[in-house]
């Protein structure tokens, strides 16, 4: 289960580095990022025992 979670949170990461650096503007969209972040948290609970 440990392996499944270190995946989420690797893959969550990778998913708001990508976001970040392809938004055109520089300006970072906080609550995009947030909601993304707050959307795969919810995820990884439900996948959880």
């Amino acid at each position: 289960m440990k392996e499944k979670l270190f995946l989420a949170i690797a893959v969550t990461s990778a998913i708001l580095c990508l976001y970040d650096w392809s938004s055109p503007i520089r300006v970072r969209n906080t609550t995009q990022t947030e909601a993304i972040a707050d959307h795969i948290a919810r995820l990884q609970l439900e996948t959880l025992p």
